[in-house]
């Protein structure tokens, strides 16, 4: 009775064992044929939204801090908000880099 619990075990562990590199072999393959092509088109995406909003943003402040679009003072004042989301970024990305 021993040896046939053994062997159920043994033969259920192979079982096992083989679909799961079978799942693993098939999501692998799933994700080079479907995912992978893509992921650049998604990371430009993004780029361009955060781009987008970042651009809103500063131009929120600006008009809040009452310049008006397209004068120099305007222009400096989308300049400096660059600058300090620039040295803002720096400042973050040692700390994240873990």
């Amino acid at each position: 009775m021993e040896g046939k619990k053994m062997t159920l075990l043994r033969s259920l562990y192979w079982e096992i064992n083989k679909a799961l590199w079978a799942s693993l072999t098939a999501f692998v393959i799933f994700f080079a044929v479907l995912v992978l092509p893509g992921i650049r088109q998604h990371q430009a995406a993004y780029q361009a939204a955060l781009s987008s909003k970042i651009s809103a943003e500063a131009d929120y402040y600006c008009r809040r801090f009452t310049f008006v679009p397209g004068t120099r003072a305007y222009r400096s004042c989308l300049d400096d908000l660059q600058s300090l989301r620039a040295s803002a970024q720096k400042r973050l990305v040692p700390e994240l880099d873990f």
